[in-house]
């Protein structure tokens, strides 16, 4: 039998959008405090709609959304990494397609991107990001069309469950690797 699952000690609440603009503000709770405070390392980029990941303790934020409103929406492939012990930010690899709500876990030390919005239509292809190699690269895409699911990890298999499609909400799920 499997140990008890232990809550971390701090859950971050990384980005996102107050119903007028998006934001990069990034808060952190400590757990054991009950008592959120604001980060002070920021990434200077608004973003929200974003793909987040956690590999060897460094956070991972990719694709998303930030809307100016003199020149529209910006759908991004970046990525960004941010190192809690030299607490700085550092550009990565873009992903190889710009993914607005997109779904996101790792697994085996790798971020996976999966399903998205590129401003024109939803798609449902896949990549993965290699954090040693500095790399994304496209995975079997999934069967149906769909953005905005969850996505989680668990027994060593990527569960991608729910999500929409227009304004079509589904109850499908898939199973992958």
């Amino acid at each position: 039998m499997a140990p008890p699952r232990m809550a971390p000690e701090i859950v971050l609440s990384v980005n996102g959008f107050n119903g007028f603009i998006h934001r990069n503000r990034i808060e952190v709770l400590n757990i054991r405090q009950k008592e959120w405070k604001e980060m002070k390392h920021k990434l200077n980029i608004n973003r929200t709609h974003h793909g987040i990941g956690l590999v060897n303790h460094v956070m991972y934020i990719f694709g998303g959304l930030n809307y100016d409103f003199e020149t529209g929406p910006h759908y991004s492939s970046e990525t960004y990494a941010f190192n809690p012990i030299t607490m700085k930010w550092s550009e990565k690899c873009c992903m190889n397609e710009k993914r607005c709500y997109v779904s996101s876990t790792e697994l085996g030390g790798q971020l996976y991107a999966i399903g998205y919005f590129n401003g024109n239509e939803r798609l449902k292809s896949a990549e993965k990001y290699d954090p040693v190699a500095n790399q994304w690269t496209f995975i079997p895409s999934m069967a149906i069309v769909r953005s905005d699911a969850c996505c989680v990890t668990f027994h060593g298999k990527i569960y991608v469950i729910g999500g929409s499609v227009s304004y079509t909400h589904l109850r499908a799920h898939e199973t992958s690797l």
